[in-house]
């Protein structure tokens, strides 16, 4: 039984569980790939017994043990082991990422290309504080938009305090609930916010310019 973890059906079997692939379907592929049945069913019950001895929480050197124990050649098995330990870690740590984004609230693209930086607290007083302006980029998967979070005066923004992949939830002004994430300044987004600003402003003026010139 030394030869039932020969490197080649090894690697499939292995590579065929990370993908996620069940007992039949790798049995099946090892023997297409021109594996013996019965050794292709060798390389699937060490496969399976590895994996149980990993869920069952055992340490590297007892799945060894155990698959030794089997027949298999100490050399085979450690690496078995050592390949079965770096898949599972890379299963677990693609499910924590996949949790992740889903808890964000985000869509995978958007929470991927954004960091979990929040705004903090967002209020305005007659026009002047902290609020959101602009929509851009919007995904048509979850619905978030990018905006830019602004230093507000009498509605004017004035300084930019950051670009955010935003989703709105509910509700307007002080009622509103919203989820933002930190992404990559747009550029062209904030100067067209401070040509709009630099624009009403100009119209202000000259309005008051214009009432005032006319005043006797």
């Amino acid at each position: 039984m030394n030869d039932m973890l020969d490197t080649q059906p090894r690697d499939l079997a292995v590579s065929l569980f990370g993908q996620g692939k069940s007992s039949a379907e790798i049995w099946s592929a090892l023997v297409s790939s021109g594996v013996a049945p019965a050794v292709a069913e060798a390389h699937v019950n060490s496969l399976l017994l590895a994996v149980s001895r990993l869920d069952q929480g055992k340490s590297a050197a007892e799945i060894w043990s155990a698959l030794v124990a089997s027949g298999a050649a100490p050399a085979a098995a450690e690496t078995l082991v050592r390949d079965l330990v770096e898949v599972r870690r890379m299963q677990r740590a693609k499910q924590r990422e996949e949790e992740e984004h889903k808890g964000s609230g985000f869509c995978k693209r958007c929470h991927d290309e954004s960091t979990p930086l929040s705004p903090g607290n967002i209020s305005t007083v007659n026009g002047t504080g902290t609020t959101f302006y602009g929509e851009d980029r919007g995904c048509s998967e979850c619905g978030s938009v990018v905006r830019v979070h602004w230093v507000v005066f009498c509605s004017l923004p004035l300084i930019p305090l950051g670009t955010y992949r935003y989703r709105d939830l509910y509700g307007e002004g002080a009622s509103s609930k919203f989820l933002a994430r930190r992404t990559q300044a747009n550029s062209v987004q904030i100067a067209l916010h401070y040509t709009v600003s630099l624009v009403v402003l100009f119209v202000f003026v000259a309005v008051v310019m214009t009432i005032r010139s006319s005043t006797p």
